[in-house]
């Protein structure tokens, strides 16, 4: 109900393109024509640039900080905000330990350098080497706790930390699902401090 009153434009790669000069035409367009305040890009690894033409390397990272260096310029001189969902590389994978995901697991360095907030959602039990696992307290984790981190904040006096998302208990003869409507960000009162 609350984003049915939000005016939202979607765009899927096949009718937009790929290539970045037609996104940012489009983020344009509905800046001068709707008072666009802030756009998303849910894969920002999949848009292209054109550099790609001109370096033949093949290296996959270098044109992805291609892009996000020129979205990174293009959203401060258009004066919006800029969402973007990320892949993460395969190290949290293999690095053992704890899965829980970190600055230098984004694909492309990048971004680091040029977000104001990174947040990471890790969920322990997409991970097949944490099941079963519990808290110190006893609590056992289930399939959609999603654990939310911030990395990095130039925002709020720079205060980084993490706060749970925990699924609530379901009738055991029902599938579990996850209700992104009880998943909630923290609501701050004047005065009052962040979470974590």
């Amino acid at each position: 109900m609350m984003i049915g009153k939000i005016p939202l434009f979607v765009y899927d790669i096949a009718d937009v393109g790929d290539k970045l000069p037609l996104i940012l035409q489009k983020i344009r367009l509905h800046i001068r024509n709707d008072d666009l305040f802030a756009y998303g890009i849910d894969y920002v690894q999949l848009a292209k640039t054109g550099i790609e033409r001109i370096d033949s390397s093949g290296n996959k990272i270098r044109i992805t900080q291609w892009v996000i260096d020129e979205l990174g310029k293009a959203t401060k001189r258009l004066k919006v905000y800029a969402i973007w969902v990320s892949k993460l590389n395969r190290d949290v994978m293999v690095r053992g330990g704890s899965f829980r995901p970190r600055n230098s697991d984004l694909y492309g360095g990048d971004f680091e350098y040029i977000a104001d907030i990174i947040e990471f959602m890790h969920r322990p039990l997409a991970y097949e080497g944490l099941r079963g696992m519990e808290r110190e307290d006893g609590y056992v984790y289930k399939d959609y706790d999603v654990e939310h981190i911030i990395t990095k904040n130039r925002l709020f006096g720079g205060k980084v930390g993490s706060w749970w998302d925990y699924q609530e208990d379901e009738d055991p003869n029902e599938e579990p699902i996850f209700d992104l409507m009880k998943a909630k960000m923290p609501v701050l009162e004047e005065g009052e401090d962040l979470p974590f």
